[in-house]
Parts: C-alpha cells; sequence; structure tokens
C-alpha cells in the first residue's frame, strides 16, 4: 500500500462506488438506454402513433392505462469526455500536524484521491477520462481512461505523480486549452496558489479557465486548502519559507498578522467564488478535513457528471 491509496481510502473508495451506484439508480427515469456507435440513446419524450410507425418501439404501459397508442422517441446524447487538471506543484505539499498522523503530504494525497474518485464517475457513466497534471510550465497527460475496469489504471497513473515546481496555472490552462478538441467537462483541482504575492498571475489564470466557457465546457473548480492553511496556530518569531520559490522571510506572528493573513486568505477565496459565479462555473471551497463521500455528493447534487 502506499501514502495516496492506502487500505484506508480502498475501503473509502468502495463505498464511493455505492454512493455513485445509488445517486445514478436514484437519478434514472426507468427508461432503459439503448446504447448505439457514436454516442447513446436515451428516451427524450412521446409522440401519438402513425401508420408505418415500428410496433416495438409502442409504450404498452401507457396503452394500459390510456388505451391509447403512443411511440417513444430517442436522442442520441454523445459521450462527454472528462478532463481532470491537477495541481502537481510544491504548495500542494502541505504535510499533516498531527501526532498521531506520520508526516505526509496531506494536501496532495487527498488531492489524488479526489481526482481518483472523481474519474471513477466519469468512468462508471461511460464518459472518457483523461488526467493531466501540472508543475511549472510541464503538462504531465495519461493515456485516455474508459470504462469502470480501468479503475486501476486510473490509480496507478495517479500514483506515478508527485508535488514540486513552481505554480503557473495560466500556463498550464493555456497549454491544455491547445491540447484537447473535443468540448466536455473541465475539472481543475488546486490550491490556486501562485508564486507572486501579487495576484496578478491568478486574475490571468481565470481568464483562460474562461476560455473553456467560452468553448462550451462545463467547468468546475475544487480549492483545496488545508485546516493549518486556514487557520494557523503559529505564535512569536518564526521563519517561513515559499514551498515553491525558496524565499525565507522571518515574521513576528501576534494576533494583527494574524488578521491580516486571514483578511487576505478570504479576501483571495471570495475573489475565486465571484469570478466562478460570475462566469457559471462550479466552485468548490474544500478543506481537507471534508469527508471525500460528503463532497462528492455535495458534487452530484450540483450537477457534474451525472444529470
Amino acid at each position: 500500500m502506499s501514502k495516496l491509496f492506502d487500505e484506508e481510502f480502498l475501503q473509502k473508495f468502495s463505498r464511493l462506488k455505492f454512493i455513485v451506484r445509488k445517486v445514478l439508480a436514484a437519478g434514472t427515469t426507468g427508461e432503459k438506454t439503448i446504447r448505439q456507435k457514436g454516442g447513446r440513446m436515451e428516451f427524450s419524450d412521446y409522440r401519438k402513433y402513425s401508420p408505418g410507425d415500428e410496433a416495438q418501439r409502442i409504450d404498452w404501459n401507457v396503452f394500459g392505462r390510456t388505451e391509447k397508442l403512443f411511440i417513444k422517441e430517442f436522442a442520441r446524447e454523445e459521450s462527454l469526455p472528462v478532463y481532470i487538471l491537477l495541481d502537481l506543484t510544491a504548495s500542494m505539499a502541505a504535510p499533516r500536524r498531527s501526532k498521531k498522523t506520520p508526516a505526509r503530504d496531506e494536501k496532495f494525497t487527498y488531492a489524488c484521491q479526489l481526482a481518483a474518485a472523481l474519474g471513477y464517475i466519469g468512468l462508471v457513466t461511460d464518459n472518457p477520462l483523461r488526467i493531466f497534471g501540472f508543475s511549472g510550465q510541464l503538462l504531465k497527460t495519461s493515456t485516455e481512461f474508459r470504462g469502470e475496469s480501468q479503475a486501476l489504471d486510473v490509480l496507478k497513473f495517479l500514483e506515478s505523480l508527485d508535488a514540486r515546481g513552481e505554480t503557473d496555472l495560466s500556463v498550464a490552462l493555456n497549454s491544455l486549452n491547445k491540447q484537447i478538441r473535443a468540448k466536455g467537462l473541465l475539472i481543475l483541482i488546486s490550491d490556486l496558489m501562485e508564486s507572486r504575492a501579487d495576484g496578478e498571475r491568478g486574475i490571468l489564470a481565470g481568464e483562460y479557465l474562461l476560455k473553456f466557457v467560452q468553448r462550451g465546457f462545463v467547468v468546475s473548480v475544487f480549492h483545496l486548502l488545508t485546516r493549518a492553511e486556514e487557520n494557523p496556530v503559529l505564535t512569536g518569531w518564526v521563519k517561513l519559507k515559499d514551498a515553491e520559490i525558496g524565499a525565507t522571510r522571518t515574521v513576528l506572528v501576534d494576533e494583527k498578522k494574524r488578521t491580516e493573513y486571514l483578511q487576505t486568505l478570504n479576501k483571495f477565496i471570495e475573489e475565486w467564488q465571484s469570478f466562478c459565479a460570475k462566469h457559471n462555473i462550479k466552485y468548490f471551497h474544500v478543506n481537507t478535513d471534508l469527508a471525500l463521500e460528503t463532497l462528492l455528493l455535495n458534487f452530484l447534487r450540483q450537477g457534474g457528471l451525472l444529470k
């Protein structure tokens, strides 16, 4: 077992599978999907029977209730490609500070497990899945995964990744925009932290994200932060180091400094929330203490992959 997909996660993953199937079952209308090459044929509506219509398309249950003949009409539904863009930068390698739990990359582990869970939804709903990891100007790309049988291959690909390097989300989004042709569902999993303190690059990153919306993609952002980032417990003189560029600074952390930090962080979160709401992008502010099962249910209920 690894730190990403240990026995505890595999047990969660089994529960996640159950949740997905339960939501799928609850969301069906009783009509069977007819699968055909080039897409799926799904029930659309009824119309009155006309001479020459195929008898097998008559809904005999409706006839039994109304004594009138109605034909089922179907509409073709193309598969919806799922693209997961995963942050592989050094700021994602935030260790868990706990005496009970060995130090590990808490945020990155959570991000990979979330990617696995969301990817599984794509697989079980018969949508092609590709995962892209970004760090600096590099974009690591998976093969295309299809079908529930490839869930293990998804885990193996995520297992091969690690968190290092600087964040340049604009470059990553621009590169991805050039690579993928078929519009679909784009899921960004990141702490959205950029190396520049002025936030200019973050605003620019939002504009690159908007290009996918303009192309017809359904976009979701999972903004990951740890408890230590949202509620730091440091006090006194401390030496802080930028995880990505290595710059260090010694500061006095008192109540005033802590208040300034929280105000800056909340403004950062609110800016992303506002941007996403304005441009019809689903935004999830996620504390890594939140159970994956709970997060997944929230995602499913707000639309996402399932109708």
